[in-house]
């Protein structure tokens, strides 16, 4: 709220705190997209997920999905983006964008689509071992 010229964002397991915050009667500055990460001990509470989704502040979600690849190269692999989005396939009906790994190579002009209002409930999905 302090430095409005600045546009961040960030990643959270701890929806409970958040939601605490929220309730709280935190104020969320327009500046700052989050991005609710998967993995975390609530991951599969759908009620806390979707008020967490309801803070003007969510961008979507950014989830880990099982990867046999390896390395950094891995991002550059068209075999690593179809594994992915088929591992994701599996378990979420909703058309992901793959994080190509390095922040701010993802998009044209060095913008992040993890802080992106262009990419607004679009999950972005990355490959964990």
């Amino acid at each position: 709220n302090h430095r409005p010229d600045i546009y961040a964002y960030g990643y959270s397991k701890s929806w409970n705190e958040l939601w605490d915050a929220h309730s709280a009667g935190v104020k969320w500055p327009g500046n700052y997209k989050l991005n609710r990460s998967s993995g975390g001990k609530d991951e599969n509470n759908k009620e806390l997920r979707d008020k967490i989704g309801s803070l003007p502040i969510c961008r979507g979600d950014f989830i880990g999905v099982r990867s046999s690849f390896k390395g950094k190269k891995r991002y550059a692999n068209p075999d690593y983006i179809r594994e992915l989005r088929e591992n994701f396939k599996k378990v979420d009906n909703r058309v992901p964008f793959v994080c190509g790994g390095l922040c701010g190579d993802c998009i044209p002009n060095g913008e992040h689509a993890c802080g992106s209002e262009k990419f607004q409930g679009i999950p972005i999905i990355i490959g964990i071992d």
